[in-house]
């Protein structure tokens, strides 16, 4: 038994009185006794199977838990072996190739694969980032022979040597490095830049007075003129470009409808051509979705009588029509905006700059809004107009420092509101019993409940003292004060959609439900009760596809009501004409972040003051319309203004990545810039994953790994597996998994479908207990088949989010080829694939780029399976994983996850895949050799720890050798990131020797069960 076992039980021990009982139990305290020659040994065994003596009552059961803890613990370690092969094999590739680039280190002297990129201390930095601190270690201390530096360590000690100094030994791709390293460090260096930058667009009066007599010429023809001056918009043309030109910054709110979106960028290009000015007019404005800037483009060009391409065009992630270079306006995403700025970092190509929607404060538009503040005095020509739909100008013309405000008044009809206390005793809506409408244990923490019992207290308040005056009866009050206002009520909301059905004229209804579960709930209800109404049911929410979303536009023939159950992309993005009665729950379903558990949240939250006047407005946009809030007037004063911005509540690795690629210098001090800034905590977490994916070095700088990650449209994990995938030669599956986790979900859940939806996707996994090789198998079944269509109505598919996936693989893979690491920029080119049907090496790529991302099994139930990670205890797989549904996971096995996130009350692992033990070795954290066991109730044994907490049954000899490969690797990755080139297979090579000698242990690993193995 430990050491620390027996302290911990010490006092039993003294205290114990020791019986009759125990007398009888242990005879060999008996002196009058005599042993024989195997008396001890029997005792021993006996004495190594039953608790201590002196123990009784509690600290016998104490005991034995405890050892059939350690039991379990045990059997829930994996015996990793290497066979004979695989051991000549890695010897003769050591042999061969481990002293081509370190004559002079020990092979033991490992630094770790999740380091070779780079993460040194700021002192001890070499030209290529990187540093061979690490080593294997035994019980923590250092191998024999660990301290000896590795060859890029030596060139680290010389001292003052910087990426400059070595300019005439540097590739293209470290030449490019090191100047974003200079830039960064400039940056933290100086205050501010005196210099001064303008606008390159000349004046060309040929074609000024050209595109004068154009505008005069359309203006005297235009079908869609009379249109446009029925906006509220147009009314005020004359007076808003005169303060455009007189601000360098304006703010603009004015309501959805009011033509802000279509109009000023004309009423100012308009106003240039008039003046004579057209050709130094350049417009460039940002919208915060895809669609929207291809249809506002569509829309503006039609206005002025043209087709795309001429002086209206967009640009977006994959697509574009780009207008001309001069009297123009370019609809685009934020995104492209801020990658414009890596190339014109003064934006000297535009001479207006207009971001759209601002109100949404999206993480992207609050970084711009940053680099657009300390644009300004830099570019005193610029002109920059800030559009928002809701009556919050005023914070951001404080952030400007005071810019002027604009309003334009919306055109709505009056629409008539019903709160929960209105329609209560009309609907005769009865809760669920106090105990069951309860909120559950997890959210019953202390600062919870006390909120929930202050809100309760006062609401009851509220409600008797304004009975007489609301005219609630009795029944109704105690039905309100019964109900958990947390949560949304199903039938409260289908009850309220009956009765519009059976009272109001005809309108389509519009309801606002914060996730599909809360719609699929609500859908079931109506079904049941609709059935003498005829009517018709529409989902809106982004798991549906795009095609039977159109249906919600079309208006039903005459006598049927149209019910539209969605979420909130019905607010603002999406304008159904017919809509006449807007049922609001008050939820919104909300990404959140834990900054003290590394975690996000993703539950159903109040909406916001602004979200609710959105949610109300949808129903006054044809004709008078009436609004019911389910939710009391006293809960809608307590309702934010506005919800928190996205900054404040999601990751920041790609804001940070973003911040160094663009030159800015320190992540912390610029992210404090912003208009709310993230906690300083939540931005050193993010520095922290960064070092740990070796995208940061200990002195915050980017390194090579960083800058390629960077560059990259993806978070840092999955742009990590990509360049890994590149390396290894496996492109095509990786890149359709990063692809897939970085866009959405391809497969749509049509209501009442979920069950065959899921069975469809466990088919596609091929029992490969993967969500992310799920994934492969799906796309690639869309690829190959020849009536796409079909395939993808026959598996719940959405043919327009597999063409994105499709689009977005082309997109990496260019990359891929631009950053030289493929020679092809073909995703299914051969060289590049070569290895893309080995599936154990799949696994470990995804390994490469998800680790830390990893989990243990640790109970397997009848609904699911239990796991932990280094930092929560309980955590179980996402329901839409097929690996919830497993029933082949054992303790001990181990998962990769891409997002772990909480959700109500459950903490779940999102796109997840069994991982081996090899995988986790190389690419995993420092390594080191431990003996574990205690002799006693676990035998010792040979093991090795991965980051402090992974352990592995291994033989050291085996570990060792499992080491000095994976050294090898270190170099072999370090040379292909600092020196971007196609993988050399050649087996003569060292790199294709190496990288070969890696892939056969993946695609054969050994994975034992250890002596106390069970099935739980």
């Amino acid at each position: 038994m430990d050491q620390s076992y027996r302290r911990h039980y010490s006092g039993a021990q003294r205290g114990g009185r020791r019986g009759r009982s125990h007398r009888r139990r242990y005879p060999d305290q008996h002196p009058q006794q005599e042993a024989g020659p195997n008396d001890d040994d029997q005792s021993e065994s006996r004495d190594r199977n039953r608790p201590p003596r002196g123990f009784r009552g509690r600290a016998i059961g104490m005991w034995y838990a405890n050892r059939g803890r350690l039991k379990r613990e045990h059997a829930g370690r994996l015996h990793v072996t290497l066979d004979n092969d695989s051991v000549q094999n890695i010897q003769q590739v050591l042999n061969k190739h481990s002293t081509e680039v370190n004559t002079g280190a020990s092979t033991s002297s490992i630094t770790p694969v999740n380091r070779v990129y780079g993460t040194s201390g700021a002192d001890n930095q070499t030209a290529y980032g990187t540093s061979g601190s690490d080593q294997l270690t035994q019980n923590g201390l250092p191998t024999e022979g660990a301290g000896e530096p590795s060859h890029f360590n030596n060139q680290s000690t010389q001292g003052s040597e910087t990426l400059a100094e070595f300019e005439g030994e540097l590739s293209d791709f470290l030449l490019e490095y090191s100047d974003n390293l200079l830039q960064n460090q400039l940056s933290d260096t100086q205050e501010s830049e005196h210099v001064t930058h303008k606008c390159t667009l000349q004046s060309n009066e040929l074609r000024n007075r050209q595109l004068k007599e154009r505008l005069e010429a359309h203006n005297q023809s235009s079908p869609l003129l009379e249109f446009r001056k029925k906006l509220p918009a147009y009314e005020l043309q004359s007076n808003l470009v005169k303060v455009i030109q007189q601000e360098q910054v304006v703010v603009i709110s004015g309501e959805t409808g009011c033509g802000k979106t279509t109009q000023v960028t004309q009423f100012i290009l308009d106003d240039m051509i008039r003046k004579g000015a057209g050709s130094v007019c350049n417009i460039i404005c940002t919208q915060p979705r895809r669609i929207s800037a291809i249809s506002v483009a569509e829309r503006v060009a039609e206005e002025r009588g043209e087709a795309l391409g001429a002086s209206v065009g967009y640009s977006i992630r994959l697509a574009n029509r780009l207008p001309r270079d001069y009297a123009a306006i370019t609809y685009c995403t934020t995104g492209i905006l801020l990658r414009r700025l890596r190339s014109d970092k003064y934006l000297t190509s535009y001479s207006h700059v207009i971001v759209d929607e601002v109100h949404e404060r999206d993480i992207q538009t609050d970084f711009l809004l940053i680099l657009l503040r300390d644009l300004l005095p830099r570019r005193p020509d610029l002109k920059v107009v800030l559009m928002s739909a809701t009556l919050n100008a005023q914070q951001f013309s404080q952030y400007f420092h005071g810019a002027t405000t604009f309003t334009i008044p919306g055109f709505t009809f009056p629409v008539t509101e019903y709160y929960l206390e209105d329609i209560i005793d009309t609907v005769q809506y009865s809760p669920p019993s106090f105990l069951q409408n309860k909120p559950s244990y997890h959210s019953r923490r202390p600062q919870a409940e006390t909120s929930r019992i202050d809100y309760e207290k006062e609401l009851e308040e509220w409600a008797w003292s304004n009975q007489n005056r609301l005219h609630v009866s009795n029944a109704g009050m105690n039905s309100i004060l019964q109900m958990n206002h947390r949560k949304v009520h199903p039938k409260l909301v289908s009850l309220v959609v009956e009765h519009i059905c059976r009272t109001k004229p005809e309108g389509a209804i519009l309801v606002f439900l914060p996730g599909w579960a809360d719609i699929s709930e609500v859908n079931k209800l109506l079904q049941a009760s609709l059935q003498s109404h005829a009517a018709i049911i529409i989902p809106l929410h982004s798991m549906m596809p795009t095609a039977e979303q159109k249906t919600i536009f079309q208006r039903p023939p005459r006598g049927v009501r149209k019910i539209i159950l969605a979420t909130n992309i019905a607010e603002t993005s999406i304008t159904i004409d017919d809509v006449v009665y807007v049922v609001n729950t008050g939820k919104i379903k909300m990404k959140d972040f834990l900054t003290d558990r590394n975690m996000a949240t993703l539950d159903s939250v109040w909406v916001s003051k602004a979200n609710s006047r959105q949610r109300r407005g949808r129903a006054g946009r044809v004709q008078p319309g009436i609004c019911y809030h389910l939710y009391t007037r006293h809960h809608d004063d307590l309702l934010e203004d506005y919800l928190k911005p996205e900054m404040l509540r999601t990751r920041l690795e790609n804001v940070c990545l973003d911040v160094k690629l663009l030159g800015q210098g320190l992540v912390e001090p610029f992210l404090l810039k912003a208009m709310n800034p993230p906690s300083k905590d939540a931005i050193q977490s993010s520095i922290s994953l960064l070092k740990v994916l070796n995208a940061f070095d200990d002195g915050e700088r980017l390194t090579p790994l960083g800058y390629h990650l960077a560059r990259m449209p993806l978070d840092p994990h999955t742009g990590k597996m990509v360049l890994m995938s590149a390396m290894f030669s496996c492109i095509d599956p990786i890149l359709t998994i990063a692809a897939c986790l970085n866009f959405k979900d391809p497969f749509h859940i049509p209501l009442g479908k979920e069950q065959i939806v899921d069975e469809i996707r466990s088919n596609f996994s091929r029992h490969s207990d993967s969500d992310h090789l799920m994934y492969y198998y799906a796309v690639k079944g869309w690829e190959e088949s020849m009536d796409k269509s079909t395939y993808c109505y026959d598996n719940f598919l959405s043919n327009s989010t597999m063409s994105m996936i499709s689009k977005m693989k082309g997109q990496f893979a260019d990359l891929l080829y631009e950053l030289k690491f493929i020679a092809s920029p073909d995703v299914r080119d051969e060289l590049a694939n070569q290895n893309s049907d080995l599936i154990g090496l799949i696994r470990a790529v995804l390994c490469s780029g998800l680790y830390p991302n990893i989990a243990k099994v640790y109970k397997r139930g009848r609904e699911d399976v239990a796991l932990s990670t280094n930092t929560e205890r309980k955590v179980k797989m996402h329901k839409k994983s097929i690996n919830s549904r497993s029933k082949i996971f054992k303790r001990g096995q181990w998962v990769i996850y891409y997002e772990i996130i909480q959700q109500s009350g459950n903490v779940c692992l999102m796109d997840s895949t069994l991982i081996p033990a090899f995988p986790i070795m190389f690419f995993g954290g420092e390594l080191k050799l431990e003996i574990k066991g205690d002799g006693e109730i676990i035998p010792k044994y040979e093991a090795v720890l991965v980051n402090d907490w992974i352990n592995f049954e291994c033989q050291w000899s085996n570990a060792e050798l499992i080491n000095k490969l994976r050294k090898q690797l270190n170099e072999v990755l370090e040379s292909k990131i600092t020196n971007p080139a196609p993988t050399n297979w050649d087996h003569r090579s060292k790199e294709g020797a190496v990288l070969q000698a890696i892939i056969d242990l993946f695609n054969s690993e050994t994975v034992q069960r250890s002596k106390y193995n069970n099935t739980t």
